[in-house]
């Protein structure tokens, strides 16, 4: 089968079959990245279809993740932040206490019944909810209600329970581009629509294979080349998706070529 890679870009002489991974970037990570197709050899302008016939996904993501793991606390006016990955209670629990307590004398009990946080700390404060305070999906993670500011105190108990769930679905995202990077790439298209994680257990690998009657297609009303293409996942609520650095996702196209 014909391979993307970073060297000679992809060589399509053998068969209209596209199977690349994420390691096969040379732009981006493991869940945002771009594959370049330097050495297409179908012909100018000849693609006109594209459809998906196998994924595969490891059940990895992180539940805390760059871009949702800082929160800021008042009236210090400093920010905590946690380092990104995959974390229980306990474990969470035990970081975001060291972090706090580079700030202020902090502990941290959880209520057995209820399963929310309880803050005590040597000084009175609070957590800054504002937009520039925290992330919204790092405060929602710890069960701070983001829309309800409390007054400074020597307790804070959370308004709700901590919530690690990892993510139940992923949506795949992609869009063909031609000699940009990722910041520039464009409109993403969806690609795939909630893939349900859910049914596979962690440290699995999700793997989707696809028949030609309920693939994903995506049509043109013309031909085109193919230059680069960009592979996006979020989750249901389209939040970006992040796995540690040594996992791949993989996926593979079946390429309509006109005159084959």
């Amino acid at each position: 089968m014909a391979q993307a890679n970073l060297g000679g870009g992809l060589d399509t002489t053998r068969d209209p079959y596209v199977f690349f991974g994420s390691k096969d970037r040379y732009a981006g990570s493991n869940t945002d990245f771009m594959v370049i197709f330097n050495n297409v050899q179908w012909g100018q302008d000849r693609m006109f279809e594209m459809r998906v016939k196998h994924i595969s996904i490891p059940n990895e993501f992180y539940n805390v993740w760059p871009g949702a793991n800082a929160i800021n606390v008042l009236p210090f006016d400093q920010t905590v932040t946690i380092t990104p990955g995959f974390y229980n209670e306990s474990s969470l629990l035990a970081e975001l206490q060291t972090q706090l307590n580079l700030i202020v004398g902090m502990t941290i009990t959880i209520d057995p019944l209820t399963r929310r946080w309880i803050f005590t700390a040597s000084s009175p404060f609070s957590f800054d909810l504002s937009p520039t305070g925290g992330s919204d999906s790092f405060i929602r993670t710890i069960g701070v209600d983001p829309y309800n500011q409390t007054a400074d105190a020597l307790v804070q108990t959370m308004p709700g329970p901590i919530n690690l769930n990892r993510p139940g679905f992923v949506k795949v995202y992609n869009t063909l581009v031609e000699h940009q990077t990722i910041e520039n790439s464009g409109d993403l298209t969806e690609l795939m629509d909630l893939v349900s994680m859910a049914e596979t257990e962690k440290h699995a690998l999700k793997t989707l294979h696809y028949q030609d009657s309920d693939m994903a297609v995506f049509k043109w009303p013309e031909v085109r080349h193919l230059g680069q293409i960009r592979i996006f996942l979020t989750d249901e609520y389209n939040v970006p998706l992040f796995l540690p650095p040594n996992f791949d996702i993989f996926i593979g196209f079946k390429i309509g070529l006109q005159g084959v």
